[in-house]
Order: structure tokens, then sequence, then C-alpha cells
């Protein structure tokens, strides 16, 4: 049922899309044209289906990056530290940025891909990530924001709009069955780099830090 009813709404969405398109009848007057920033004149069903402002954040971590990447196996343990590559491509007409990732991690060679973009209806991003290490997938959701004070410290470090995200997600843990909550952090850096660091959620006040990449961006990337 909710399937027939979804099916209903897109082809509505679509018939509305094409009624937009036609030329106006005679006698009748032409519709106005809208210009940049003009919220008020853009249809509504424009602002869900085009990529918008958050796609630009997104398009930031687009291009060619060569990666530091540290695992934590233990929580009291030394992080093992590797490197590797990453290659973010927009798809679907700039609404999702595929990115594949490449790298040896415990000395086995190992792959991801990663989709995410930003969903205007739900107003959230949301990103699906699969690897070499599983037949999972895990389906993120967040949204940009500022980040928490600096350890130790009370004052918010205000930063520039999407350059600070936190995205979350279950994972269960193949050894014990248990199911966990991760968080994702992503930093922009100011030279254009980004940390994205991943953090297995104890409780709202305790977590462990499991996975960190730190990418540059390939010289002509």
């Amino acid at each position: 049922m909710r399937l027939k009813t979804l099916l209903c709404i897109l082809l509505a969405a679509a018939a509305a899309l094409a009624v937009g398109a036609q030329e106006p009848a005679a006698g009748e007057p032409a519709p106005r044209e809208t210009v940049a920033g003009d919220q008020a004149a853009v249809d509504p069903l424009t602002r869900l289906t085009e990529p918008g402002e958050h796609h630009e954040h997104l398009d930031r971590l687009a291009g060619d990056w060569d990666l530091t990447i540290r695992v934590w196996p233990s929580p009291d343990g030394e992080p093992v530290e590797s490197v590797g590559t990453a290659e973010a491509r927009w798809i679907l007409d700039r609404r999702f940025l595929w990115t594949i990732y490449r790298a040896e991690v415990f000395g086995q060679p190992f792959e991801a891909w990663s989709i995410e973009g930003y969903d205007n209806q739900a107003e959230q991003y949301v990103g699906t990530w699969r690897d070499t290490q599983g037949t999972y997938t895990l389906v993120y959701r967040g949204n940009c924001r500022q980040p928490p004070p600096p350890e130790g410290e009370s004052e918010v470090v205000a930063v520039p709009p999407g350059t600070y995200r936190v995205m979350t997600t279950k994972l269960t843990d193949p050894a014990s069955g248990e199911l966990l909550d991760i968080r994702t952090e992503l930093r922009i850096q100011e030279d254009g780099g980004f940390t994205q660091e991943s953090f297995i959620v104890l409780s709202p006040a305790e977590s462990l830090k499991n996975l960190e990449l730190v990418g540059r961006r390939r010289s002509g990337g």
C-alpha cells in the first residue's frame, strides 16, 4: 500500500513538472521569471528536487585525495596507521557524491564505496557506506552544525557553515552480535583538507574513537 501511494505521489510530481513546462495559453500572463535569491518565486517542488546550498557544501569533498588512515584495534592501544586514496565524483546531475576509497589495512587490500547527498525534504544529509570488510550497508544521517568547544575549554570556536558535519548510524558487531551506535565527525580544514573521525558511542557522555581519516587534496586534483 505504501509503495502504491509513493508511486502516485511521484507520478503527480512528474505531471506537475510537465504542466509547468508547457507554454502559457493565449491570453494568459507569462510565468514570472525568477532570479537567484528570489525564494518566494521558486516552485516548492523545485526546492525539493534540485541541488542546493548543502550540495555546495558537499562539493568541498569532490576530487582526488591522498589519505592517512588510523585504526584503533582496542580502546587503550596505539592506532595502526596506513595510507590510501579517495576519488570523489558527482553523479545523478550533481545530486549525490560517490566516493571510492582504496587502501591497505592490516596488510589486506581495502576498498569502500560511499554515496552521500542532502535530502531537501527530510532536511538532512544521508549517506551509505559499503566496504570489503563485510556484507553490510551502513546508512548515515545527520547535519552540519557548530562544533563543540575544544577539550578543556568552555567557549565554542565558530566555523564557516558546512565545514563541520555530524552523522550517525548503527552497526552490528560481528563478534558479539551487539548493535552499536556509531558517530562520525567531518571537519573541513582551512587549507581545504579534511579530517573524518569515527566513534563507538557508549553513552551520551562517553565514546571510543575507532577510526580517523585525514585527507589532503592530491596535486592537480
